[in-house]
């Protein structure tokens, strides 16, 4: 057997592969980014829900501030775009449902990421405009306008009207220029324009030129002489006809030949007559008188000479007049010749310089225009100032003229949010119109970006221009890294910072050690994606009951008791109990303490007090080495509230939510 038989027999003793499934699944990520969500979009969904109720409840005083902690890849991006996604869906809920819903319906979310390099004030407000002016443009608009001093914007749109008036002008002489130029194109090229067709003619023909303008009794300069009888030749109208008419008849010399052809003309025309009638005049002479007689006889004897006289007499009158024509015709015929090149070049000249003049007269209307604006804009600044009657204080008089033309992006950005706050306070009272959203709901996001010292200088930033009422602020940050920026050698000094912006922190993700989800985690990174016709329906797109919410969750009996006797604990300033009941009521309708009994909520409150109050951990509660005295006595006071002990080994539901409500 040959080696190609053997090889066939390979070939075809070799079994068939498996039939390829027609519609295959799509394949799993070869390799993941880090830009992809570390957890799944779903992990996040209840407690996204739970982020936007916070925001959109009609009971929640604002400006709020929402703190979303944890370290990198956490999960904080994706939670932040959850909940704001939440937010919407809610508050489309809210406006189906009407008024028996406690969330406020159209609401507005905005999304503000840090920007490396870029100024805070200016990189929020530039977000700001670019997020707002789509479904708000007349209220970013006034708010734009808000953030201007009113005597500098009257004192700007006056300038801006000023500056427009005089380019107005500007451009109005130079289209009147350009019209001029217009009116007199054929005296710029005939004794302007260098180069030109008909000035190369002249040239080339001067000494022709010269001689036959001479000859006609053109003194001075010929040239200009020329062009001059040119421009007449070229000038459309009756003119033009009566200009090559003169060349036979207003000369010197045309007119004597003229005289002398008719003179000729009229000498045959009466030898002609006498030659009719010869017998009848020369009888008459002859009998006139004696003298007469013989003068009549020489003229009978000699009538034969008057056909060749009044025959001499027609040649030389139509010999006068061929003559003043074939001067007449080589006078015109280089003044023709000049006119049709002198047409030749303002034909191309004219279309350009016409091309010109619609250009400077369309910008003239476009300036028009401009200034009418900037007149009404002027007014309306005027009009503002006089409604307002702003007193002078001491910060426009002496600040920097940059600062009081409203230039200082702070300034501006604060003024912004502010004007943005009136509206939305405004719709709030009035409960009417659409001009300003029920509540902004603003996330921060992208501090990872940037040091600590950057992102702690834009968190500073952003609570001063957004800590304003109807605004909701959810940030997106690694705590670390802002106490960091905050205070590098003061931790204290940094938790402080972070508690008087943040009131409501929530830990995002597990403590340090092992991931708590990495089976999960590994299953969703590692499944492959179904196919774009296999796909279920979007969960997150679940339309919210909007009818009610987990914050309305009545108060079980002694609950009350409990915090009184545990807010001591939490700190001796009124901020700090308040700060205390404000995140027990947010933590105590947390997804996680759903149908949670008394004893679950006391280990919630016994835990936020004593991080509140003395920064431990409620893990510490669980082992007995740790109950220093302050613990001994909280828990105490929480078992005398309840008037039973506490078993924290069975209440751990409610201290891990109070880890996670207690990251700051």
């Amino acid at each position: 057997m040959s080696v190609t038989d053997k090889a066939l027999k390979v070939v075809v003793e070799r079994p068939a592969s498996p039939p390829v499934s027609a519609v295959p699944s799509m394949p799993a990520a070869v390799f993941t980014s880090d830009d992809t969500p570390g957890t799944p979009a779903s992990a996040h969904r209840a407690q996204a829900a739970f982020l936007a109720e916070l925001a959109l409840h009609q009971a929640v005083a604002t400006p709020l501030c929402v703190g979303l902690f944890g370290p990198a890849g956490a999960g904080k991006t994706t939670l932040l775009a959850s909940t704001l996604q939440a937010t919407e869906t809610l508050g489309r809920a809210a406006d189906a449902v009407g008024l028996a819903t406690p969330f406020l319906g159209d609401a507005t979310t905005l999304r503000i990421s840090v920007e490396p390099g870029l100024d805070p004030s200016t990189a929020i407000l530039q977000q700001a405009f670019a997020g707002l002016s789509g479904a708000y443009p007349d209220l970013v608009s006034a708010a734009g306008e808000a953030s201007h001093d009113p005597r500098a914007a009257a004192r700007d749109a006056g300038d801006r009207l000023n500056e427009a008036r005089h380019r107005l002008d500007d451009e109005r002489r130079k289209l009147d220029e350009l019209s001029a130029r217009q009116a007199r194109l054929m005296e710029s090229v005939l004794f302007e324009a260098a180069g030109s067709r008909i000035d190369s003619y002249a040239r080339l023909n001067r000494g022709r030129i010269d001689r036959s303008l001479r000859r006609f009794g053109f003194q001075g300069d010929t040239a200009v002489t020329y062009k001059e009888l040119v421009r007449d030749a070229a000038e459309p109208g009756v003119g033009r006809g009566l200009g090559w008419l003169s060349a036979f008849w207003a000369y010197r010399g045309q007119t004597r030949l003229i005289v002398v052809a008719v003179a000729f003309l009229v000498l045959s025309w009466l030898l002609g007559l006498l030659m009719a009638d010869q017998d009848s005049w020369i009888a008459s002479l002859r009998s006139s008188n004696d003298r007469m007689g013989p003068i009549a006889d020489w003229l009978a004897a000699h009538g034969h000479w008057l056909a060749p006289l009044q025959q001499t007499a027609a040649l030389a009158g139509l010999a006068a007049l061929a003559i003043n024509i074939v001067r007449g015709m080589r006078f015109i015929q280089p003044v023709a010749r000049g006119a049709a090149l002198l047409r030749s070049d303002i034909e191309g000249r004219r279309r350009d310089l016409d091309g010109l003049v619609a250009h400077q007269a369309r910008r003239v209307d476009t300036l028009a225009r401009d200034v009418e604006t900037a007149s009404a804009r002027a007014a309306e600044a005027e009009n503002r100032l006089a409604a307002i009657s702003v007193e002078p204080t001491p910060q426009m008089l002496f600040a920097p003229e940059g600062s009081r033309s409203g230039s200082s992006s702070r300034h501006a950005a604060a003024t912004f949010f502010a004007a943005l706050s009136q509206a939305i306070g405004r719709r709030g009272r009035e409960r009417t119109g659409t001009g300003a959203p029920a509540r902004l709901v603003v996330g921060l996001d992208g501090f990872e970006r940037v040091t600590g010292r950057e992102a702690a200088a834009f968190l500073d930033t952003a609570h001063q221009l957004l800590a304003h009422p109807g605004i909701v602020t959810f940030l997106a940050a690694d705590r670390a890294q802002l106490a960091s920026g905050l205070a590098e050698t003061d931790p204290a000094l940094a938790t402080a910072t972070l508690n008087r912006i943040v009131q409501v922190p929530v830990a995002v993700g597990g403590e340090e050690g092992p991931c708590p989800d990495a089976r999960h985690l590994v299953q969703s990174l590692l499944k492959p994606a179904a196919a774009p016709s296999q796909a279920g329906p979007d969960v997150a797109a679940e339309e919210p009951d909007a009818g009610r919410s987990a914050f309305d969750r009545a108060w079980l009996p002694k609950e009350s008791a409990l915090l009184e006797a545990l807010a001591p604990f939490a700190g001796s300033s009124p901020r700090a109990v308040k700060r205390y009941v404000n995140l027990y009521r947010v933590a105590r309708a947390d997804p996680g303490m759903v149908e949670a009994n008394i004893h679950e909520l006391a280990a919630l409150a016994l835990g936020l007090a004593l991080q509140s109050g003395g920064g431990l951990p409620p893990a510490s509660l669980l082992t007995s080495g740790s109950l220093n005295g302050e613990v001994q006595a909280a828990r105490h006071a929480a078992a005398t509230a309840l008037g039973v002990a506490l078993d924290l080994t069975r209440d751990g539901r409610g201290l891990e939510t109070a880890r996670r409500y207690g990251a700051v």
